[in-house]
């Protein structure tokens, strides 16, 4: 929760953060925001600090999602702005799947889970290294803050609060949902719950670029609303199949439950690739920055209630 919420206070910063540094250098500091509570995390113990840390974080990683969102929904041609979205969270969600993996196998106790964090922030900068070429400066709202974030809401509010129901459900998943399958399976199938998130990840890293090729073929809006109805299908689903992790994968439950769950990762995959796109074809210039700001906010506090809620 307290991740979530550093990404809502930085969300509602950036339309002034991001015309004042260029997209560049934001992201640069959202890199370095990253690797500094990486490697803060591990040299602290108590609770009350790590909360402290876990806010930070979340505000580095909110610089780092709102802005690089906005920077290439603003540089891409709409004839093909589905795909190039698809491609950008196909990378995003290729990220999102290495981590519950790295979590069952890396020791917890250990320095290592923070070193390949370090690594993955090292791998990162090196990627952005060639793209400050593209960078853009986008001009400072004329408007305030607060009225300029009302205006876009107000412009497309069922693509932004999809979002929210994006942040539930990614915020219940990531914490709950090897929980809730250890506590039905037991235990000892500390693997089948990480395998939970595991392979919705995987899933939502192979949807992206053809729900983003189907945003550039059909109506977006329907696509997103389609995308929602099999979010909600496949949850309502799973506690249902979920006994099927106890067989073995090519079993029929088994195969049911995977199946499931791959359709939860892709969709949930999905609303945001379709939402960021819809974004991108409505807003423009210092307009977009502030409709990505309040698809992030959004997304914090849907990440915020998402454990609240199935807690």
């Amino acid at each position: 929760a307290a991740q979530f919420a550093g990404i809502i206070v930085v969300a509602l910063a950036t339309p002034r953060i991001i015309p004042a540094l260029g997209f560049f250098k934001a992201i640069v500091l959202g890199l370095v925001v990253v690797a500094v509570t990486l490697i803060a995390l591990p040299a602290f113990r108590s609770f009350e600090t790590w909360l402290v840390i876990r806010f930070l974080l979340g505000m580095g990683n909110s610089l780092l999602f709102t802005t690089g969102d906005t920077w290439i929904n603003h540089i891409v041609n709409d004839r093909v702005r589905g795909r190039w979205m698809g491609i950008y969270v196909t990378v995003g969600m290729a990220g999102w799947a290495v981590g519950p993996v790295l979590g069952a196998y890396l020791d917890p106790d250990t320095y290592w889970p923070f070193v390949w964090g370090l690594l993955a922030v090292v791998v990162a900068a090196g990627f952005l290294l060639p793209t400050r070429k593209l960078d853009v400066r986008l001009g400072v709202p004329e408007q305030g803050v607060a009225l300029g974030l009302a205006a876009v809401f107000f412009a497309a509010p069922t693509v932004l609060l999809a979002s929210a129901m994006f942040g539930v459900v990614e915020g219940a998943m990531q914490s709950f949902a090897h929980l809730y399958t250890m506590d039905v399976l037991g235990a000892q199938f500390r693997q089948t719950g990480y395998a939970v998130i595991w392979v919705g990840s995987v899933a939502a890293v192979f949807f992206q670029y053809p729900i983003g090729w189907l945003a550039d073929k059909v109506n977006r809006s329907w696509l997103l609303i389609v995308c929602v109805l099999a979010l909600m299908l496949s949850i309502f689903l799973f506690p249902l199949l979920v006994e099927g992790g106890r067989d073995a994968w090519w079993q029929p439950q088994a195969l049911a439950l995977w199946a499931v769950v791959s359709v939860w990762g892709g969709s949930m995959g999905g609303i945001f690739t379709v939402g960021i796109t819809l974004l991108g074809e409505r807003f423009r210039d210092a307009e977009l920055v502030s409709a990505n700001a309040v698809f992030s906010v959004l997304f914090g506090v849907g990440g915020l209630l998402g454990p609240f809620l199935t807690g």
